[in-house]
C-alpha cells in the first residue's frame, strides 16, 4: 500500500464548476487523473485518483470479484468515473451531475485520504469528522503508533 495524499484544505468551485487542486496534493495526483463517485451509495463525496492509483484500484477489484459480480461492479465504477485534466492553473472541471451528487456548491473541503483525495461539502464533512470521536476508545498501542 502506498500513501500519496494527506492534509485538509478548503477551496471554492468557480461558476464553471472548476476546482483548483491544492498545490501540496497536485504533484502526486498528476495533471491527468480520475474523478469518481464512491461505489458505496451512502457516501456523498467525490474521489480523485492518480492514473496509477486508479489502475491499482481496478486491479484490486478484479482480484476480489469474479463473473457477474465483477461485471456489475465494473459497470458502476466506470459509469461513475471520468478522466480529467488540470489546466495551467491547476484547476479541473467537475461534471454538474457529480457536483449535485456530492452537494458541492461553492465551498469544498478537500483532503488527502492516503491513496485518494476526497471532495466533500463542508457541512457533510464536519459530520464525518465528528464521527471519529469514538476513536478515543481504540487502543493505539496495538499498532505501535
Amino acid at each position: 500500500m502506498y500513501i500519496d495524499f494527506m492534509g485538509k484544505y478548503q477551496h471554492n468551485l468557480d461558476q464553471k464548476n472548476r476546482l483548483a487542486v491544492p498545490t501540496k496534493l497536485r504533484g502526486n495526483l498528476g495533471s491527468e487523473f480520475v474523478v469518481c463517485k464512491p461505489l458505496t451509495k451512502d457516501i456523498h463525496c467525490l474521489y480523485l485518483y492518480s492514473l496509477e492509483g486508479w489502475q491499482a484500484l481496478v486491479e484490486r477489484i478484479s482480484e476480489k470479484a469474479t463473473g457477474e459480480m465483477l461485471t456489475k461492479i465494473q459497470r458502476k465504477l466506470f459509469i461513475n468515473a471520468e478522466r480529467v485534466e488540470c489546466d495551467t492553473q491547476g484547476r479541473f472541471t467537475i461534471r454538474t451531475d457529480f457536483c449535485e451528487y456530492a452537494n458541492l456548491q461553492k465551498a469544498v473541503t478537500v483532503f488527502g485520504a492516503g491513496q485518494r483525495i476526497e471532495l466533500w461539502n463542508p457541512e457533510a464533512f464536519a459530520e464525518i469528522e465528528a464521527d471519529t470521536d469514538d476513536l478515543d476508545d481504540f487502543d493505539f498501542s496495538v499498532i505501535d503508533y
